[in-house]
This record gives C-alpha cells, sequence and structure tokens, in this order.
C-alpha cells in the first residue's frame, strides 16, 4: 500500500475512532433529572438539585409553575418528568391517580398569610383583630392567585370562608363577607397565575397579597401571621377546617361542569414519581435527598414546617428504597 494511502486511512480510523469515542461518552452520560414543581418550593428545589448533582452527578432540569399547572403539564400536554412536587397533596389524587401515578410522599407543611409592603394601604393599623376591616375597605388593592391553577388560590378562598364563619358573617352579607370579597371583588390583573408572581404587585400594584408564609420569609416581605383556626397551618384543626369549601375546575381543556369541590384542610406538600418518568431510579435518588436530614434541613431554613416521619400513600406501589423513609397514611381529617 503506497505510503499516502496508509497514511490517509489511518487519519480516517482515527476520526472513526474519535467520533466512536464521543458518541459512547455522551451515551454513558446521564441525562438530566426532569422536575416539575411548584412556585413556592423554587428555592428549596434550587438547592436540593446543586447537593444533587454534587453527589450523583447528574444535572437537574426543573420548571415552577402553579401545582394544578406542574400535573397538567404531565396529564394533558403528557410531557415527560421524573419527579413532581405540588403544594397540596391532593392535586396528585384529582389529576394524575392512576393513570399517571400511583403513590405518593407528604412531606412539608404550610400556613397562608397577608403580605404587604410599607406603602400599603392602613398597614400601620394592620393586626390580627383589624386584618379583615381593612381588606374589606373599598379602596384597598388585594391581589391573590388563581384557585384554578394553583393551590395557594384557593387555599386563599378558603382562608375567606373560614375568617367568615369565625366571625359570625354570612356569605349573603357581601359587604362583610370577606369570602366574596376574595372571589368576586379582585380586579383580573391582581390575580396571577403562581404565587411568585404575587410578590412584585406589592407596592405598586396591590397593598395586600395572600402568600405562603415561606415566601414571605425568604423574600423579606412584611406579613402578619393569621389565627391557627384558619391559616390552614395545623393538621389539629383539620376537621375545623373542613367546614369550608370551594370550587375549582379540574381541567384546563374541559368544560365549566367538570369541577372539584375543595375542603378545607392543613397545607401539606407531596410528591410523586410518575408512571412514564424516563429516569425513575435517579428520581428515587433525590426523594431520598429530600427526605434525609440535609433536604429537611433546607425547608426548614426556609421557612416549610416538617412532617417527620414524612406520610407514605400507595405504599405498595413506591420503589422500596423509599419505604423506610415514610409512615403509611391515616386520614383523621373526619375524627
Amino acid at each position: 500500500m503506497p505510503v499516502r494511502v496508509a497514511r490517509v486511512v489511518l487519519f480516517w480510523c482515527a476520526v472513526a475512532g474519535w467520533v466512536h469515542c464521543g458518541k459512547s461518552r455522551e451515551q454513558t452520560r446521564p441525562s438530566p433529572l426532569a422536575v416539575f414543581y411548584a412556585g413556592s418550593l423554587e428555592s428549596a428545589v434550587e438547592r436540593w438539585s446543586a447537593l444533587f448533582r454534587q453527589r450523583e452527578g447528574i444535572a437537574v432540569r426543573s420548571e415552577a409553575s402553579g401545582s394544578q399547572d406542574a400535573a397538567r403539564k404531565i396529564s394533558e400536554l403528557g410531557r415527560a418528568a421524573d419527579l413532581l412536587l405540588v403544594a397540596d397533596y391532593q392535586i396528585i389524587d384529582w389529576l394524575l391517580v392512576p393513570d399517571h401515578a400511583q403513590w405518593q410522599i407528604l412531606f412539608a407543611g404550610n400556613e397562608v398569610v397577608v403580605a404587604h409592603s410599607e406603602q400599603s394601604r392602613y398597614a400601620g393599623e394592620l393586626t390580627a383583630d383589624t386584618w379583615r376591616d381593612i381588606l374589606l375597605r373599598p379602596d384597598v388593592r388585594v391581589g391573590r392567585c388563581d384557585e384554578n391553577l394553583a393551590p395557594i388560590g384557593y387555599q386563599t378562598l378558603l382562608v375567606g370562608m373560614l375568617s367568615d364563619i369565625e366571625a359570625g358573617v354570612a356569605t349573603t352579607d357581601t359587604a362583610r363577607s370577606m369570602f366574596v370579597r376574595l372571589r368576586d371583588q379582585i380586579p383580573p390583573p391582581l390575580i396571577r397565575p403562581d404565587v411568585s408572581k404575587l410578590i412584585p404587585l406589592l407596592g405598586m400594584q396591590a397593598d395586600y397579597v395572600f402568600l405562603f408564609r415561606n415566601m414571605a420569609h425568604q423574600h423579606n416581605v412584611k406579613y402578619l401571621r393569621l389565627p391557627p383556626e384558619i391559616n390552614l397551618s395545623d393538621p389539629a384543626h383539620a376537621k375545623r377546617y373542613a367546614r369550608a369549601s370551594v370550587t375549582i375546575r379540574k381541567s384546563t381543556r374541559g368544560t365549566e361542569s367538570e369541577r372539584i369541590t375543595v375542603r378545607g384542610g392543613p397545607i401539606l406538600y407531596g410528591l410523586t414519581i410518575p408512571r412514564s418518568a424516563p429516569n425513575p431510579e435517579a428520581a428515587a435518588r433525590f426523594v431520598e435527598l429530600i427526605l434525609s436530614n440535609e433536604g429537611r434541613a433546607v425547608l426548614e431554613d426556609l421557612g416549610f414546617t416538617i412532617l417527620r416521619p414524612a406520610i407514605g400513600r400507595g405504599i405498595e406501589a413506591m420503589p422500596p428504597s423509599l419505604r423506610a423513609h415514610v409512615s403509611e397514611w391515616h386520614d383523621n381529617s373526619a375524627n
């Protein structure tokens, strides 16, 4: 074989080997973990993702939205996710079980607060005794989330109804009903799709917005804590919370008749690995991180309350590696 021909052959063999090597490396590199999550968990997911990449060498591709939107990406849009985290565990039952998910873990809690700025009208008068009167004033601008897109939306309405019950005000008394004020009298520009979109309203467009406490805590926003009898924070008040109920749309594609009645209850975050998850083993390891002492310390630092132990629903369908981290679900809300 002539020397020039031999060199050409060797060159192309080297190129082919390099291309094959490159493909092998791409094939062995773990694909990113796809995580859909409630907007109130944004800082937690960022910290968990950094820890996970450091430990596992796997990047996390995460998307924040309202919890219903996060679940509908899977159930209605057919998008693939390795892990879903929502601000109300019931969303997994309503939108994903049984076709898209078989189990879930309840891992954290929160509460609804009234947030404000220094420029908010009557902020100097705001107390646990005066907040209703202030928010009912016609010159006060109030913002909240859309109940059909994010749990904090319908949880805000539930808080309004519970405050009416505690105050002895009927929802037919439209001038004094906090529920009517929140449901019917807030202009569309002040109703946002996700809790993270509410904070920028304060000061310029809204005097008060209803937030999760962790969001106010993380963003250094001034806020008033409401009584535990109405703020949906305490499982011991589950029966009391259940006196209130609201209806929301089940599907963004369905008709208005496809609705769900949401009864008041303590705020409990849930997570699941969807049945169609591309990387379920890696997702299970991410969940183990969330439930570890280090993962829970992240939540506590950000202002969440922690369920110890976490609660498992559908344990028999759960990855075996996760079963040791949870206690079995017992619904005591009717007791």
